[in-house]
């Protein structure tokens, strides 16, 4: 399979062999990776926002320390073809090559099969099932906070276990130089189809940046993106007006 990363704008493909990740339909392992620009406002395998620092050569001109957000786990329907969706908060790759990132995934095989799972990923470096039931329903609250020397703690929180998981790991090369909220149609050799998920609902999505005292919601801040997915013309998901308070929003699934 192959993992991509942007170099100065460049997409360059890394071909790995790895082992089939638990939790994944028809033992595909599946990437959480940096969003693939199209233009302005569409990604071809991100849904959702984005919070993000101007950048130049010298410098960047902010940085996030803690990003976090709710959804409800939704349930997945077969449109004939083995599909994928991953929904998650995380740090950077909107503009950088990392991914500090932590969510839910949701696939469903050509015959109607679904698998639901929790995970982390700090990309480049390979997902990490968490080992905790997922189901359809299950409200999700999960959150990425910078803690220092190239140090990450991500935590999850499902309403149905009886503890929240929490991991703090490295990521040597993270610029903090965005926050986002996302449902992604994963990588795996290329963007996997996404899975006809209905719609997913965000909420409570707040960030903490260098210029912030605390948390702010995502419509405090001025560089933000509202993202459709969307490739080659054809639109897979639409992502709506932010709502309550600035903190929430929908993305609907439109095709695969």
């Amino acid at each position: 399979m192959k993992r991509m990363r942007f170099v100065t704008g460049l997409l360059v493909v890394l071909i790995l062999v790895v082992a089939p990740l638990a939790g994944t339909v028809a033992g595909v392992q599946v990437l959480g990776a940096p969003r693939i620009p199209v233009k302005e406002g569409t990604s071809s395998n991100w849904s959702g926002y984005a919070v993000y620092a101007s950048t130049s050569k010298k410098s960047q001109s902010e940085s996030w320390t803690s990003v976090s957000g709710t959804w409800q786990v939704p349930t997945v329907v077969s449109t004939g073809i083995t599909s994928y969706s991953s929904i998650w908060v995380g740090l950077d790759g909107y503009n950088s090559g990392t991914v500090e990132q932590i969510g839910t995934e949701q696939d469903v095989s050509s015959t109607g099969s679904t698998s639901y799972s929790a995970w982390y990923e700090l990309y480049p470096k390979m997902p990490v099932t968490i080992p905790y039931a997922v189901n359809p329903g299950d409200t999700i609250t999960a959150s990425v906070e910078y803690v220092g020397k190239n140090n990450f703690t991500l935590t999850i929180n499902d309403d149905h276990w009886k503890v929240s998981f929490s991991i703090t790991k490295s990521c040597a090369n993270a610029k903090r130089s965005s926050a986002e909220w996302i449902v992604e149609a994963p990588w795996s050799g290329g963007v996997l189809p996404l899975a006809n998920f209905g719609t997913a609902s965000f909420s409570g999505g707040v960030a903490t940046s260098s210029k912030t005292n605390g948390p702010m919601p995502i419509s405090a801040f001025t560089n933000q993106d509202r993202i459709d997915m969307v490739s080659d013309s054809v639109t897979k998901a639409t992502t709506g007006d932010l709502t309550g308070g600035g903190t929430g929003f929908t993305v609907t699934w439109v095709s695969n």
